[in-house]
């Protein structure tokens, strides 16, 4: 994936194409206004574990997607003028996504995103394998993952 930092279509020079892990904790940037955050690009697969509850999920696909992570329902996010308005949803919300448009505002002049990077489909279609994992399973991923990296 993309990484270690969030990372967006017409932002992937600035992120290493490799494996990564990270806490869930970095996958929610709290921006004075929030706002969808942490997407994670170019996933071939990705593992979510949780030591704590023994349990694991994985997800892969042939063609990259992109991963985020929240706390926090969309409408919770998309609603809240400040953080301290945003109320964990006691869950994790992990979306998979076909595809995402850029940031755009590559400078002060010009905010638009780049038509190279605009979602102009009216739908996308995203193939992948959700399959669970026990702890145990998904710590020898993770492992896995760091010792390929290393």
């Amino acid at each position: 994936m993309r990484g270690g930092r969030r990372s967006y279509s017409d932002r992937y020079t600035s992120s290493r194409l490799a494996i990564h892990t990270a806490p869930v904790e970095d996958f929610f940037f709290y921006y004075i206004k929030p706002q969808e955050t942490g997407s994670r690009g170019d996933v071939r697969w990705v593992v979510l574990n949780n030591d704590a509850a023994s349990v694991g999920a994985f997800a892969a696909t042939g063609l990259p997607l992109l991963t985020s992570l929240s706390p926090y329902t969309r409408e919770n996010v998309a609603d809240s003028r400040h953080t301290i308005d945003l109320e964990p949803a006691g869950v994790l919300y992990w979306n998979l996504d076909a595809a995402q448009a850029g940031l755009g505002g590559d400078d002060s002049w010009s905010p638009r995103t780049h038509p190279e990077y605009q979602l102009l489909e009216r739908s996308y279609t995203l193939v992948f394998t959700l399959a669970p994992m026990g702890a145990a399973s998904a710590r020898a991923a993770v492992q896995r993952a760091k010792q390929l990296r290393a």
